[in-house]
């Protein structure tokens, strides 16, 4: 509609008007049961301005009348369009102001690099830091089934399996928050009208007529050639695809989990018998385990197509991964390796339970969480463990992370049993330790960057243990004789 900036004093009634019109079971089904289990919890609406966006927050506001004081709109401001940005802006403002709803905004740097992916990635990052701001375990977009369709062409291309063509989603969980998109089964057409018909005005975004992006050109030009060459409703048979893509990838999902909890034992991935699935399969299950398992978070087509033909025919192999390590195949275990040479470069890893994580020279490190008895309890008491090898930590709780990563300038550590702290530099010192050994040797952290352990001394005072610990974590660093 008109750049207008409009909005009407008897929006909250128009909203209302909006969503007897448009009931909920036009709304795409799992995003409305998702929603309707999470009132209690504090939700974030994306809002551009767009005719989509402003659709599902009246929608949103007008379905969940209790839930207003826990809804925040969120409006990123790219800096693109000069004046026509800052008009988006203050257009959503007063839109959450008409509804009573809080309001946060967010502002761009001018980017060197304007592409689709930058762009998103900039809405992405603010987007989360009002989440944690917040504690919201939800963000709703106004996505619709135009976008699907979009998404679908603009994929294809790129060469993507069945997962990639599941997208978006209608709920899609992003670490600690879903993002939901209840209007995936209505068209652009649709809404737009449906604004119309109650005199609710929305922002267009000049960009989006620009032929700079390839959206955009899939949008007008492709896109709309495939809605007049075929022979039936392109969108709703995208839509029908979509669904049943879906459906088929949480069943290859599913059948993969079993198969993870068989093949992946505490220090790696079994191969052997794991071959003998289906390829798609493997994909699938390797996929999960270096996700979820080794918390590798992107991992790329061309790396995995190698570890998938390399699996087939050799016996032993290294794929360099270009994130500071390598997948290791040795005696029918694939893990996860830091190859020689990098440990200058380590930055800070997660250490993920029950699993070996594989360093320079063969070392690896294993964290483990155990139950402590007093038999346990009097062989560390006593002296009896290699402090070189490892060490045992109060744990605080039951999903506790810890993360290693190599010595930084300043460090300072507070060994059990030392007078106090002092530098990680001093105290290496005062062993006499050789420079390799200063720069390899890895040093267990919390989530907050305190040292809690490092290799040849006994772990950090502050997590001693005591006879009735209960649950401890217990940390391993030691040679593998698996990679000779």
């Amino acid at each position: 509609m008109s750049s207008s900036q409009s909005t009407p004093d008897d929006l909250p009634k128009k909203a209302g008007e909006l969503l007897k019109n448009t009931p909920l079971t036009n709304w795409h089904p799992c995003s409305s049961k998702f929603l309707f289990s999470s009132t209690n919890q504090p939700w974030l609406i994306a809002c551009s301005g767009g005719a989509d966006s402003v659709m599902v927050l009246l929608l949103i506001y007008a379905l969940f009348p209790k839930s207003r004081h826990r809804l925040t709109v969120v409006h990123f401001n790219h800096q693109l369009r000069g004046d026509d940005s800052e008009n988006d802006a203050i257009f959503m403002e007063r839109v959450a102001t008409k509804l009573g709803l809080a309001f946060e905004l967010g502002i761009g740097g001018v980017a060197i690099k304007c592409d689709e992916g930058t762009l998103r990635e900039q809405r992405q990052t603010f987007y989360r830091k009002i989440i944690n701001q917040k504690g919201a375990k939800v963000l709703i977009q106004g996505h619709n089934l135009d976008d699907v369709a979009e998404t679908l062409l603009w994929r294809i291309p790129r060469g993507v399996g069945i997962e990639g063509l599941c997208a978006p989603r209608p709920v899609q969980e992003l670490g600690n928050f879903h993002q939901v998109r209840p209007l995936l089964t209505l068209s652009r057409d649709y809404i737009r009208k449906a604004l119309k018909r109650e005199g609710i005005e929305w922002r267009d975004d000049s960009t989006n007529n620009s032929a700079v992006y390839l959206r955009n050109r899939i949008r007008k030009n492709t896109l709309t050639q495939w809605k007049t060459d075929s022979d039936r409703d392109v969108l709703q048979g995208v839509r029908r695809t979509r669904d049943l893509l879906d459906e088929q990838n949480a069943a290859l999902e599913q059948w993969a989990r079993e198969i993870l909890l068989e093949y992946c034992d505490e220090q790696a991935l079994r191969v052997e018998g794991l071959i003998s699935y289906p390829r798609g399969l493997i994909r699938k299950v390797i996929t999960l385990w270096l996700v979820e398992k080794m918390n590798i978070s992107i991992i790329s087509h061309s790396n995995l197509d190698q570890i998938l033909d390399r699996l087939v025919a050799e016996n032993q192999f290294e794929v360099d991964l270009n994130q500071g390590f390598k997948l290791v195949l040795r005696s029918n275990l694939l893990t996860k390796n830091i190859p020689h040479g990098e440990a200058r470069k380590w930055k800070t890893y997660s250490l993920p339970p029950r699993c070996k994580i594989f360093l320079p020279d063969g070392f690896f490190l294993k964290l483990h969480s155990i139950s402590l008895n007093s038999a346990l309890f009097n062989e560390i008491k006593s002296g009896m463990v290699d402090q070189k090898k490892n060490a045992y930590l109060l744990q605080i709780e039951p999903d506790e992370k810890l993360y290693f990563r190599r010595r930084q300038r300043g460090d300072r550590f507070e060994p059990l049993g030392s007078p106090g702290s002092k530098k990680v530099k001093d105290w290496m010192i005062d062993r006499k330790w050789d420079q390799y050994v200063k720069e390899t040797v890895p040093l267990i952290v919390n989530n907050n960057n305190q040292i809690m352990w490092i290799p040849g001394f006994p772990p950090a005072k502050e997590r001693s243990i005591n006879s009735s610990s209960g649950k401890v974590i217990r940390l391993t660093y030691h040679q593998s004789s698996s990679l000779c």
